[in-house]
């Protein structure tokens, strides 16, 4: 199959002209770094909570300064399928959430304070976040829809031009741990890797991308992006 011919097909399902396949870019970014690993995402030195997802959940937006502002929170329910709620700030989605991979504010006023998205209420556990100004989150986390499987194209990284560091793939089975799957040294301020054969993730395993300093760096910046293709119902292309 040429070059040519994939870079074809890419356009159509960007176009929506492929029966059941879509893509996603997925992209993060943090400012700081130490010497265990942590997501690439909004809210601060940390890993992503998955453990705050034991059971699907209500969400709730919290963000003092920008009150009656509008957020929608894009994620999966109870079963895997994706869904989406447009929630106040202040007040909790009707429905349950079960994963959040992105969140963004609705309207043309960007938010002035950090918007957080937590479960268990104003008090509970961040599961999402969109700094100052920003207006969407920056989280470098997804998990597979049901009866999808997502075929990872493309991994970019960019990391502070003085800064070492190791950005990892990590990916997760619903019954299993974390496992790395791909890892790369940064040291020449940026890194991307395309897959000669695509990396096919199955139905709702976790991707987490994260990164490892040689030494602990509240200032190092770093972003990371992947590009994936979704396939609705495997069995059936």
């Amino acid at each position: 199959m040429s070059k040519r011919y994939m870079d074809d097909e890419k356009c159509m399902i960007a176009l929506g002209r492929v029966p059941k396949a879509s893509s996603l870019h997925k992209f993060g970014a943090r400012t700081g770094i130490q010497t265990t690993p942590v997501t690439i995402w909004d809210d601060g030195l940390t890993t992503y909570p998955w453990s705050a997802f034991a059971t699907a959940q209500q969400l709730t937006v919290v963000g003092a300064d920008d009150a009656g502002k509008s957020v929608t929170i894009l994620g999966l329910d109870a079963d895997y399928n994706a869904v989406q709620e447009t929630v106040v700030v202040g007040s909790s989605t009707v429905g349950s959430f079960i994963r959040v991979y992105r969140a963004f504010v609705v309207g043309t006023d960007s938010n002035i304070g950090v918007l957080t998205i937590r479960t268990g209420g104003a008090g509970g556990t961040i599961v999402a976040q969109i700094n100052e100004g920003y207006a969407q989150t920056l989280m470098c986390v997804y998990t597979v829809p049901a009866n999808h499987t997502a075929l990872l194209m493309k991994g970019v990284a960019t990391g502070s031009a003085d800064k070492d560091m190791v950005i990892e793939f990590y990916a997760r089975a619903p019954d299993g741990t974390f496992r790395i799957q791909h890892i790369a040294n940064l040291y020449q301020n940026n890194y991307q890797y395309e897959f000669a054969v695509p990396f096919a993730i199955p139905e709702k395993w976790d991707i987490d991308v994260r990164v490892r300093g040689y030494s602990n760096d509240s200032g190092a910046k770093v972003t990371a992006a992947f590009d994936l293709i979704l396939y609705e119902d495997k069995t059936d292309y």
